[in-house]
């Protein structure tokens, strides 16, 4: 919406602006980077104390809440992270596809020492067919791992 459209170009300029700030402050010996070592940890260590005691940032969640902001924020780093990555993330209706598919005997393997469980090749081609524009996107190990965690967060 500004002038600069450029995005690594407003980081760099926003890291620099702010470098120069801290630096002018620092020389003037004003905010924070005026103090010196033991009045910052002073202040650190009150203004933790303070905002324990009227119960706000993270000192106002309770453990429950805790854990599943803990869990949220994985999730959305995870995606973010595998996106980073160039991978591309699963999605529920496809991971749910890939569970329908396991527990067709169609996809399952016939003979041999893994009669009767999934096979993971069959079901990666299929999904990377239907969801992937044929293209090679999932592997039989990425099916496997992703449908063991799958399982695991149906409580059976």
């Amino acid at each position: 919406n500004g002038l600069i459209s450029d995005s690594d170009e407003l980081t760099r300029l926003e890291h620099e602006h702010r470098a120069n700030a801290g630096t002018k402050a620092a020389e003037k010996g004003t905010g924070i980077h005026g103090y010196n070592p033991e009045t910052r940890k002073r202040y650190t260590v009150e203004g933790g104390t303070k905002t324990a005691e009227l119960g706000l940032g993270a000192h106002g969640i309770n453990p429950e809440t805790g854990a599943k902001y803990a869990v949220e924020g994985g999730r959305k780093g995870g995606r973010i992270s595998a996106l980073a990555r160039g991978q591309t993330p699963w999605e529920k209706k496809e991971t749910e596809r890939a569970y329908s598919l396991s527990l067709d005997p169609e996809f399952q393997h016939q003979k041999g020492p893994n009669k009767e469980k999934s096979d993971y090749k069959t079901i990666a081609h299929v999904l990377n067919k239907e969801y992937h524009n044929g293209e090679e996107v999932r592997s039989a190990k990425a099916v496997k791992n992703n449908l063991s965690t799958y399982i695991k967060t149906l409580g059976n």
